[in-house]
């Protein structure tokens, strides 16, 4: 698995062995950045249940300034820095000289906690197990509390998770829903 554009184009994203993570494909990657656009300087993004942090790495790839990562497992949350480490370094050597890094930072913890923690964000990105989808309780998470007023939620759910799509979502309105493969993404703003 490689970033797919930006200055980190091509630098490889490790991964667990098994099933503990399902990191997002590249098309559907390419899609979601695609339509958010490619260039996301003073932007800042959250990837909620990162995974591996090949979407947050992706958007610090395309320039935002902020970029947070939250993953509850310990076994995950170590693959996830090493790798969120590893994109660092290498934006260091490819950025002009004077020019500041993104601010980043890995939290190990549940995204209900940190999502009350009450930080803001342009984009927030949301992938988690599916089972969190089964049990409904992702509806009660407090999404809006930490997206600005034109930020955007941005859920990736296979086809039968969650059954039902919420229209609307902690004050958040549903605004599109895109299929690619077996793989949704569907976009919530404020109302």
């Amino acid at each position: 698995m490689n970033i797919s554009s930006g200055l980190l184009k091509g630098m490889p994203i490790a991964s667990l062995e098994g099933n503990l993570v399902r990191p997002t494909k590249s098309s559907v990657r390419e899609a979601l950045f695609n339509i958010l656009g490619q260039d996301l300087h003073g932007l800042s993004f959250l990837d909620l249940c990162a995974g591996t942090g090949v979407m947050g790495i992706e958007a610090l790839s395309r320039g935002v300034g902020v970029c947070g990562f939250v993953e509850a497992d310990r076994r995950v949350y170590k693959t996830l820095s090493q790798n969120v480490n590893h994109a660092l370094h290498r934006l260091e050597n490819l950025l002009e000289e004077g020019s500041d890094l993104p601010k980043t930072y890995v939290k190990m913890e549940n995204y209900q906690a940190f999502l009350k923690r009450g930080y803001a964000f342009d984009i927030l990105f949301f992938d988690p197990p599916h089972a969190d989808y089964e049990e409904k309780s992702w509806r009660l998470a407090g999404f809006s509390g930490c997206l600005k007023e034109e930020g955007t939620l941005v859920l990736e759910h296979a086809r039968y998770y969650p059954k039902e799509l919420p229209q609307e979502l902690d004050g958040l309105k549903l605004i599109k829903t895109r299929k690619y493969g077996q793989s949704l993404l569907s976009f919530y703003q404020h109302g």
